[in-house]
């Protein structure tokens, strides 16, 4: 922004392109959309193949003060996953072009590093019991209310940080 007492201002916005590196579609990692500061509530990874739900859910991501790198496919997703170690994962499990959200637990269950990353499911199928079992911290059915989601994010990251820690009162 330029501002000149008594002439104005002027203002400078950048648009991505169309087929920007902003693209939820992209086989490389994109960078992520985020609030400012950078991810004070953590880094989530959003995986999910209706882009209109994927907005909706980045969004309200966003304004809850995470960074988020928007997936629509599981294998540049979980190429992601072991690049960025995100703080959660938030998953849909049926998913375009014949890939489903099982195949990204189960490449996180066979990487020792990326196991206690917490996962949640977001999905219209009712899955639960075989989602707590392939380790998913939670578990939520569409539709749903979106900031239903930050809670739950927040919550199984917070779980997680508190895991093992033994708290002392003064």
């Amino acid at each position: 922004m330029v501002s000149e007492e008594g002439t104005g201002s002027t203002f400078t916005v950048k648009l991505p392109l169309s087929g920007s590196p902003w693209s939820a579609d992209q086989n490389r990692l994109s960078p992520p959309f985020q609030s400012i500061p950078l991810h004070p509530n953590g880094q989530i990874v959003l995986i999910e193949d209706d882009a209109n739900l994927l907005e909706l859910l980045r969004d309200e991501l966003v304004g809850s003060g995470f960074t988020v790198y928007p997936f629509s496919k599981a294998t540049p997703a979980l190429q992601a996953i072991e690049q960025i170690r995100p703080d959660a994962i938030v998953l849909d499990l049926l998913l375009a072009d014949g890939e489903d959200g099982w195949k990204v637990i189960e490449g996180m269950r066979d990487n020792p590093e990326l196991q206690a990353i917490p996962i949640i499911i977001s999905s219209a199928l009712e899955e639960k019991k075989k989602a707590f079992e392939w380790g998913a911290n939670g578990y939520l059915i569409k539709p749903y209310h979106p900031d239903t989601l930050s809670k739950t994010i927040l919550l199984a990251i917070s779980s997680r940080e508190a895991a093992g820690q033994i708290l002392i009162p003064e």
